[in-house]
């Protein structure tokens, strides 16, 4: 229940899973923003390089860097 602000009184609640991705780092998100593409570590499609993982700007500008 909202006990203060514009939605006070509201009750409801989201279904937060806690994720791993690839290279370890960890991040909640709702499950409705989640769908399989594997099962364990096979995959059922491929991804493109860097297995689907978003790089930071930093780790982005290190890379072309060091190309």
């Amino acid at each position: 229940m909202v006990t203060g602000g514009r939605n006070r009184l509201c009750v409801g609640t989201f279904e937060t899973i806690h994720v791993n991705d690839a290279l370890g780092h960890e991040f909640s998100t709702r499950l409705g923003n989640v769908f399989t593409i594997g099962k364990g570590t096979k995959l059922w499609i491929s991804l493109p390089k860097g297995k689907g993982i978003k790089l930071t700007i930093l780790e982005e500008a290190k890379k072309r860097l060091e190309s």
